[in-house]
């Protein structure tokens, strides 16, 4: 009996440790790097939160109404991410929203300082051409 109480407390623990474990890989991959006048970093950050459930995106920086995301690798719908993204994001500010697609580990790639995968620009609820 003494057995049997040791030995389900054990599995309890491991069961107990193995879901804090899975809960703690649900990161924030989300930085507001510049939030602006109007607010709009945390209300970007706010409505692209389900971009936090995708694996390949490594980091998302916001700086005011632009939005950089960092994949690695690069899945094969990287386009349709960036661009709903940009779309959802303009949908919550009102605003015109610009989403640069990166390959890359270095977080903190701005425009100028090296290649991208892709930018889209979303104003009125459609993406520019």
């Amino acid at each position: 009996m003494k057995r049997l109480i040791i030995l389900s407390g054990l599995l309890l623990l491991t069961t107990l440790l193995f879901c804090q474990t899975q809960s703690t890989k649900q990161e924030n991959k989300i930085t507001v790097v510049k939030n602006g006048s109007s607010g709009y970093g945390e209300k970007l950050k706010e409505r692209l939160d389900y971009l936090n459930k995708v694996k390949e995106i490594i980091w998302i920086d916001i700086e005011n109404n632009d939005v950089y995301i960092g994949f690695d690798p690069v899945p094969d719908d990287w386009k349709l991410v960036a661009q709903m993204a940009a779309l959802h994001g303009n949908n919550k500010i009102g605003f015109g929203v610009h989403v640069w697609a990166i390959h890359t580990r270095q977080r903190g790639w701005r425009p100028g300082t090296g290649g991208y995968l892709g930018e889209y620009t979303a104003r009125y609820g459609s993406i520019e051409k």
